[in-house]
């Protein structure tokens, strides 16, 4: 959660058409921006499994920028300990996750981030939640790009330090409205590669029986009903924040 960049993957097992030009919120993606694969089989056709790959700018560094910035001697427990007192919107204040960049679904190197409502009532642990919505509402933004083209998960599956965070995957999985699953093994991108080599080597058939043979689901985080209404109302607000910001640079 602190070092790993956000990247959404949507894994499906029917025929989905994503096209490579995809128009959204006004702006074009590279071919690059968007990657899918669909499995071949040894007849040369597909079965229809494959996934697409988003990748977003907004890293989860976000969490150790506000960290180094707001004085490097406090703890992320410190810091996730005072989000968890504040309510789901944090009294009007949201956070731009754009401190690098973005990638989807706005393509814009220049992008920056911003802290918007913040008064005097706000202190860390508000300003962590908000940084911990605003990544979150940036994966939603993914998620929908995705919807919208035909592919809708029924549930989600997280890899990596962020997995370890409980306040953190029940916003991502209010925001989203999907079950989070956490697995066995939580270093996906590692894992994946030794079942691949497995699978090269021949002690799996294909990627699927390997999956089906070594990965367990030991914990499912539900969405909080409460929390996705609330989040479901402040999205709009969310998406009309890079468009100000935008604005505001005079582009």
């Amino acid at each position: 959660m602190t070092q790993s960049r956000a990247v959404l993957t949507i894994v499906h097992n029917e025929a989905v058409f994503f096209p490579i030009w995809l128009r959204y919120y006004s702006r074009f993606f590279a071919p690059d921006d968007i990657y899918v694969l669909d499995h071949e089989t040894t007849d040369g056709s597909t079965d229809g499994d494959g996934f697409v790959r988003i990748p977003v700018e907004h890293e989860c560094v976000d969490m150790r920028w506000l960290r180094d910035t707001i004085g490097g001697d406090v703890s992320y427990d410190d810091l996730i300990a005072g989000a968890g007192r504040w309510e789901p919107g944090v009294e009007g204040l949201l956070f731009a996750p754009y401190l690098a960049g973005e990638r989807t679904p706005y393509p814009d190197p220049e992008a920056r981030g911003a802290f918007l409502g913040l008064g005097l009532r706000h202190d860390r642990g508000a300003m962590t939640r908000a940084v911990l919505e605003g990544v979150a509402f940036g994966l939603r933004d993914a998620l929908d790009l995705v919807v919208e083209m035909g592919g809708r998960p029924a549930s989600g599956r997280v890899s990596g330090g962020g997995g370890r965070g409980m306040l953190w995957l029940e916003i991502v999985a209010s925001v989203l409205g999907i079950p989070l699953e956490l697995t066995r093994a939580d270093e996906g991108a590692a894992y994946g590669a030794a079942l691949l080599g497995g699978v090269g080597a021949g002690v799996w058939g294909d990627a699927r029986e390997a999956v089906d043979t070594c990965v367990r689901v030991t914990r499912t985080i539900e969405p909080r009903p409460e929390w996705v209404e609330r989040y479901a109302e402040l999205q709009p607000a969310f998406r009309r924040v890079y468009p100000a910001l935008v604005a505001a640079r005079g582009d």
